[in-house]
């Protein structure tokens, strides 16, 4: 039986930074014959790269997605109304100069979310209305998230292989919820009544070992379903971060508490969780086999998941770094449109 590629794309967690992403996607995607998500066999995708990727699987316009982030993105980010109103103002006016100093937080962000998410559901459902993950048809999904009542990591997955899959009915708009209800935040998501899910950047910033995970049991799995198959050498993968820094922090001398770490903990996780599943995939897949799209956060403001201050410039970098690559990836992943997947019916 011949071998081929299986072609897998990794999309980061970073929140407005997934703006670098969805222009890189629409400025290689003006350059196909087919929507982008026809040349790959799978999508994995990790907080605001859900935003991307489940529309794209449904055969959205990578153009469309990234008009998203230019022109709504503002409506994703607002804030909630203050908890403590009317009498309990007061509270507010001496406790939170003291929390702020102390741990940068307000007395309102103590006690509930920095905002609400029906912003981001009135968006999603504009665009993908009542879609399950069956719709995409042409290319498999994974979508990470951390499944709060089991007190575990969870994939959102298309049927794409055998036994009980319990996604067949959620809609997407939830699971993308789910999938980006970061803590602090956002509030954690419902999707069935006594499920509560939250942000699955908090294990897979970097989705990319889900990703060849999945390509695994694919391959030890379903390949007895046709001539197609692949082998671990043959996993071909584009994963495109949100940006990445240098960063540096030294602990106090006097020590290091709640003060310290609730400023820089967020930033060491992220980073070096994406750090080391871009370190262990460029060994684990041959060299010419994993690329990985990326820029430099040169402004300290731009490492914030709700920063919306340059997310024209964040665009346009995403161009820039597209250009620049394509013609090295171009015979890789664009060569030709991946086939269509097999779809499992779920055991009963």
């Amino acid at each position: 039986m011949e071998c081929l590629v299986f072609k897998i794309l990794s999309l980061d967690g970073g929140g407005t930074r997934g703006t670098f992403i969805a222009a890189c996607l629409a400025h290689i995607e003006e350059k196909l014959d087919h929507p982008i998500s026809h040349y790959f066999d799978l999508i994995v995708a990790t907080s605001t790269g859900s935003i991307i990727a489940v529309p794209l699987g449904m055969e959205v316009p990578a153009a469309t997605i990234e008009k998203f982030y230019l022109k709504k993105v503002y409506e994703v980010f607002k804030p909630n109304p203050p908890y403590f109103s009317g009498v309990y103002k007061p509270i507010t006016w001496t406790t939170s100069p003291f929390l702020e100093l102390f741990t940068g937080v307000s007395t309102d962000e103590l006690v509930q979310p920095k905002y609400s998410s029906e912003g981001l559901r009135k968006i999603i459902q504009s665009m993908l209305r009542d879609k399950t993950l069956v719709d995409s048809k042409k290319c498999r999904l994974n979508i990470t998230a951390v499944d709060l009542k089991a007190g575990m990591p969870t994939v959102f997955k298309t049927p794409h292989l055998p036994g009980k899959w319990p996604d067949e009915n959620r809609s997407v708009v939830d699971i993308i919820l789910a999938a980006t209800a970061a803590p602090t935040y956002f509030n954690p998501v419902t999707i069935e009544k006594g499920t509560a899910f939250c942000d699955g950047a908090l294990w897979a910033n970097n989705p990319g070992i889900v990703g060849y995970s999945e390509a695994m049991d694919i391959s030890r799995i379903c390949q007895h379903i046709s001539a197609r198959q692949f082998h671990h050498d043959t996993i071909c993968m584009l994963s495109i971060g949100t940006g990445y820094t240098h960063y540096t922090h030294p602990p106090p001398q006097e020590g290091s508490g709640v003060k310290w770490w609730s400023q820089r903990v967020m930033e060491i996780m992220f980073n070096t969780q994406s750090q080391s599943t871009s370190l262990y995939l460029e060994r684990m897949l041959p060299q010419e086999n994993y690329h990985r799209l990326n820029f430099e956060i040169v402004n300290p403001d731009w490492g914030h998941v709700d920063s919306l201050g340059h997310i024209d410039e964040m665009a346009e970098i995403g161009h820039k770094i597209a250009a620049e690559n394509f013609d090295k990836i171009k015979d890789i992943f664009f060569k030709s449109p991946s086939e269509e997947y097999h779809q499992y019916p779920p055991e009963a």
